[in-house]
């Protein structure tokens, strides 16, 4: 527990934010209120907006070539460094919505109108699909009047006998599609189209719906066509404005976005505290190891301060094993951590591992390749990726097991050179 003066609360979050020994733990204390940020649920607000705006441009930001997967693993670049200023939270937040606003109503209206021509596209290329099963007649013939209703549409034609049977004089086949389909008209009165429609409907009469127009489907055809070019046209021209954006602001927003984040974790941090009129009151878990660490930032940060400090039973669980073991707390982590006061299956997981693992695959050669290309990655990029780094060091430690135990049962890729030598 710590009490320390309410203005050095903030500038203590971000020191232990950045220096990460401790983790927070919600105190509770009657009589005290919560120390919430000015800006938290704008942060919040501005994070989810900035979230959805990168993530509609991110179909349109340059595509990056992938290296070599050889290159990737053993030979890896380092990862790009960014150096930003350290702005308050407010600066952030203020930096964030007013680029936002230059951009994201642009943006959000090229994708309205985006979405609205891939649909109009859709609908004229279906158009043009359905004109081509028309005879070459004025389309206008299939137009309705006050007495008469026309249907229009495609029927199977081992469904032709039944229509015939139940609809009779009312159904004519205008054509035969293709070996499977026929295209069909129903002519009736209009007190009688409801009653002729499910029956069509119940056999599998797919309707149509084609422009009734006093042209021939193939004059219509073109028009459609010329129309979708257009369109398709417009949509190069957003696309092209679309990957602008992306391109220019891409890694501004990504970077905001990362900022905001943090932003977003100091704050949640400072719903963990309570305070009063003149102090603040934190509760962390620290481990052992970091509490001299702990003082010490304290220290620079507030020179007065109370702290009190004392082990629980329902502190949470920090694996502690040495560094050959460590790697081995990944599998430890794959079932349930014991408690903190428990005992730590590790080093026993890390040694019955890895002499089964040796035994199962019970090779020297075999071992020997796992070992030097677990190696490889360690020392490639394994220097960037944590996990990946834990996971060849385990690697190593299979390798080195089925290399010994081969040796040991005298395997060298099986049988290969005892055969040859027979």
């Amino acid at each position: 527990e710590l009490v320390v003066p309410k203005s050095k609360s903030d500038g203590l979050i971000k020191s232990l934010h950045e220096a990460g020994i401790c983790e927070l733990k919600e105190a509770k204390r009657e009589g005290l209120k919560c120390l919430a940020s000015e800006v938290s649920t704008e942060i919040d607000l501005a994070n989810k907006n900035l979230s959805s705006l990168v993530l509609n441009l991110e179909p349109f930001r340059p595509i990056k070539q992938p290296e070599n997967m050889v290159k990737a693993l053993f030979f890896p670049s380092a990862p790009e460094r960014i150096k930003v200023d350290l702005l308050s939270d407010k600066a952030v937040l203020q930096e964030a919505e007013h680029l936002m606003q230059a951009i994201a109503p642009n943006v959000e209206k090229r994708l309205e109108e985006l979405k609205g021509i891939e649909q109009a596209i859709e609908e004229k290329t279906f158009l043009i699909e359905e004109l081509l099963s028309l005879p070459n007649v004025n389309t206008d013939i299939f137009e309705e009047t006050k007495m008469l209703s026309v249907l229009l549409g495609i029927v199977a034609n081992n469904d032709l006998e039944k229509i015939n049977e139940k609809l009779g004089k009312n159904v004519y086949v205008l054509k035969k599609r293709d070996e499977a389909t026929s295209l069909l008209v129903a002519i009736c009165l209009q007190q009688d189209k409801p009653d002729v429609e499910r029956e069509l409907h119940s056999i599998g009469f797919e309707s149509l719906k084609i422009p009734l127009e006093h042209k021939r489907p193939s004059e219509i055809k073109h028009r459609l066509e010329i129309e979708r070019r257009k369109l398709k046209a417009r949509i190069k021209e957003i696309k092209l404005y679309l990957r602008n954006i992306a391109k220019m602001h891409g890694e501004r927003l990504e970077l905001l976005g990362e900022e905001l984040l943090v932003c977003s974790e100091r704050n949640n941090a400072l719903n963990c505290i309570q305070t009063g009129s003149s102090f603040s009151l934190f509760e962390a878990w620290i481990p052992e190891k970091n509490l001299e660490g702990f003082r010490k930032l304290i220290e620079e940060k507030s020179p007065k301060y109370y702290l009190s400090v004392k082990e629980r039973d329902d502190a949470p669980t920090l694996l502690n094993n040495h560094k050959l073991i460590k790697p081995f707390e990944m599998i430890t982590e794959l079932y349930s951590l014991p408690k903190a006061n428990g005992i730590d299956p590790t080093p026993v997981i890390a040694i019955t591992f890895s002499i089964f693992f040796g035994y199962m695959l019970t090779d020297f050669f075999y071992g020997v390749i796992l070992t030097l290309v677990a190696l490889a990655i360690f020392r490639g990029i394994g220097r960037y990726n944590p996990n990946l780094r834990r996971f060849s060091a385990v690697l190593i430690a299979l390798g080195i097991s089925t290399a010994i135990l081969g040796a040991a049962f005298k395997s060298y890729f099986g049988d290969f050179f005892s055969k040859n030598r027979n």
